[in-house]
């Protein structure tokens, strides 16, 4: 696996982890070195597995946007610790999203410096 880029590894990794006969799956950030194709692409194939299968899929990810998007439900940890659960139509309709972000960008302006603040703050 040392010739392989960080994408491909995380493909063999979850691969191996689909491969196992087990009624739930955990994955630890399974976009993270993916470009967005593969990042989109991966996420649907793992609902559309978690349907086909009737495997559970548990997955940690910072991509909130493709989580809205994939996810049949979801467990939103705020930036104060707050845990909220629900479908992705339900946190966004009732206002958490929104407040999660903003805690998100208020935790990030205290701690980073003002470009790097920006640069978080933007890509939001």
């Amino acid at each position: 696996m040392a010739e392989l880029s960080d994408g491909e590894r995380q493909k063999v990794l979850l691969a191996r982890a689909l491969a196992q006969d087990t009624p739930v799956i955990l994955l630890d950030e399974p976009t993270a070195h993916l470009d967005l194709p593969n990042r989109v692409a991966l996420l649907r194939l793992l609902h559309r597995l978690a349907r086909t299968t009737q495997k559970a899929m548990l997955l940690s990810t910072h991509e909130l946007d493709l989580a809205l998007q994939t996810a049949d439900r979801l467990a939103l940890l705020t930036a104060a610790g707050a845990l909220h659960l629900g479908t992705p139509e339900d946190l966004v309709l009732d206002g958490t999203f929104a407040a999660a972000k903003t805690q998100l960008y208020e935790s990030l302006r205290q701690v980073a410096t003002p470009p790097e603040y920006r640069a978080v703050a933007n890509s939001l």
